[in-house]
């Protein structure tokens, strides 16, 4: 029970990297839309590297700054407009093993 905010997020997130138009970097970014308020203690502790190791793929790049330190782009966008689709794949991958892991879990 204590982890079903956690599995409704990732569940809407591949339903949008399913379903929503474009390639897997664009799908990427509308899906992370859904998980940005995840934090690392909402996940199952044997579960958590998973996640950290998806959150470090998607921000690789970090965010673009200006001379003025305001962001220009966020971390996760500037990261997909600068891989390659098939690392946005990988990462799609990890995010759908995730899933179903997160899926069979019991509390």
């Amino acid at each position: 029970m204590q982890f079903n905010y956690v599995k409704s997020l990732i569940s809407e997130a591949i339903t949008v990297l399913c379903t929503a138009p474009g390639d897997v970097r664009s799908r990427l970014l509308l899906a992370s839309n859904e998980l940005i308020s995840l934090r690392d203690n909402h996940f199952p502790p044997n579960l958590l590297i998973h996640w950290i190791e998806i959150k470090e793929m998607l921000t690789k790049y970090g965010p673009v700054i200006d001379e003025d330190q305001s962001v220009q782009v966020g971390a996760i966008k500037n990261t997909l407009q600068r891989i390659k689709n098939r690392t946005g794949t990988v990462i799609a991958k990890k995010l759908f093993d995730l899933h179903n892991d997160l899926q069979n879990y019991r509390d």
